[in-house]
């Protein structure tokens, strides 16, 4: 694990599990067997020193650091750890400007509200890039949330992603999007 001191509230974290649904989920999304299979965000929070990774997934065997106990949704954990546990690679998407310290006080207070609420497993697989999935997609729904579609949430509250649906995106959708556009810059490799 390297440059993880680099990594400021609001950058964006990619992950690329080795595991079958990992790969299901790169093959749907529009990233073959080389692209990410779940995102995450990082957020300032009270108390804690380096920003923490707020995510929203079903699939990490980490208790939550703020419920204390494991969670299948929105979720916080330290990036160390998250890092280190997790059973594949993972990239850093650094925002390509720094947010204020009142956006990224804001984050905070969103990722807060947000802690608990339920995975999306429908949401996630309406996500994916085919026709039929374009078709029959559903509009915004944050009842409950799937990985991109927080990360996606996330950045609109603070500013830096212009999107009238963030049940839209797909974990690659939205990092290929945030490079291209210039919010953020080009991925590093962390693990």
């Amino acid at each position: 694990m390297r440059g993880l001191s680099l990594i400021q509230p609001g950058d964006i974290l990619g992950f690329s599990g080795c595991n079958w649904k990992s790969s299901v989920i790169r093959v749907c999304t529009g990233g073959c067997f080389v692209g990410l299979s779940h995102v995450g965000i990082a957020v300032a929070w009270p108390a804690v020193h380096r920003p923490l990774v707020c995510e929203s997934t079903s699939l990490c065997e980490l208790p939550c650091l703020a419920a204390g106990v494991r969670v299948k949704g929105v979720q916080v954990h330290t990036i160390r750890q998250r890092v280190a546990t997790y059973r594949g690679r993972v990239w850093h998407y650094p925002l390509s400007e720094a947010l204020t310290q009142l956006r990224s006080e804001n984050l905070t207070a969103f990722c807060r509200e947000f802690l608990g609420v339920e995975y999306d497993r429908r949401g996630a697989i309406g996500a994916r890039h085919t026709v039929l999935a374009k078709l029959f997609r559903q509009p915004e729904d944050l009842s409950k949330l799937f990985c991109s579609e927080w990360v996606a949430a996330c950045l609109r509250i603070v500013g830096r992603l212009d999107t009238p649906n963030a049940s839209a995106w797909s974990p690659n959708g939205l990092v290929k999007h945030l490079v291209r556009e210039g919010i953020c810059g080009q991925a590093r490799r962390i693990k």
